[in-house]
């Protein structure tokens, strides 16, 4: 006696979006690294249009407070050991690090393009 087998609605619909992903040559990693880099991005322009005013005014004050500190000789602030703690050279050059930071947005265009998607319309929606 053979027995068939019956494929339930979700087996047709994993079946389906699996058809679809190997058309596109995506794995499901990588759609979950882009849903996922989408929703941070979706929080992250929730929070920018609720909270962006009070956060330029409150790096606007310690940027101020810093620089009249380091004036007064209370603070020394030291660039090059800001930029190795960020995981730059001492000897780069602005430029050079904005060229870093591009050039790595070039090679992850398609994870920052869903990132900014993502903050526009949390933004939008906000």
């Amino acid at each position: 006696m053979v027995i068939e087998s019956k494929t339930t609605f979700f087996e047709r619909l994993k079946q389906g979006i699996d058809n679809f992903l190997s058309n596109l040559n995506l794995t499901s990693a990588e759609v979950i690294r882009y849903v996922s880099l989408f929703g941070i991005g979706f929080v992250l322009g929730l929070f920018l249009k609720r909270y962006l005013k009070y956060f330029i005014l409150f790096f606007i004050f310690a940027t101020l407070f810093l620089t009249v500190l380091s004036y007064l000789g209370l603070v020394v602030i030291k660039a090059s050991q800001i930029k190795v703690m960020f995981g730059f050279s001492e000897y780069e050059t602005f430029d050079m690090i904005i060229n870093k930071i591009f050039n790595k947005l070039q090679i992850d265009v398609v994870e920052a393009g869903f990132g900014l998607l993502g903050c526009i319309l949390g933004i939008k929606f906000g």
